[in-house]
């Protein structure tokens, strides 16, 4: 029992998630997945790091969120609406740093 290594169903799911691309992934950045939004262009996720990547449309910018819990990855994807999603669940919630403009 010792050798038996425990998964949680988000962390496999987030992990398969990003290994098939759910939706292809954005040309310019590998590990980012374009999503269908008027406000965000694509997200990427690093579950050893917990930290969410998204690249906005306009303003065209790139920020990263630490801390954020792989579920709320996959329900992010998952939305029907990314940005009302982001203002709900995660913008003023987790550590915010822009990476690029």
């Amino acid at each position: 029992m010792d050798n038996i290594r425990w998964f949680s169903l988000p962390a496999l799911l987030c992990s398969a998630l990003l290994m098939t691309g759910c939706g292809g992934h954005a040309d310019e950045e590998p590990g980012f997945v374009d999503v269908d939004s008027t406000v965000i262009e694509a997200i990427s996720y690093d579950d050893s790091t917990n930290t969410l990547t998204i690249r906005f449309i306009e303003p065209r910018a790139v920020y990263g969120y630490s801390g954020v819990p792989a579920p709320v990855y996959i329900e992010f994807l998952e939305s029907e609406s990314k940005g009302r999603y982001f203002h709900e669940s995660i913008k003023g919630m987790y550590e915010e740093g822009i990476l690029s403009d």
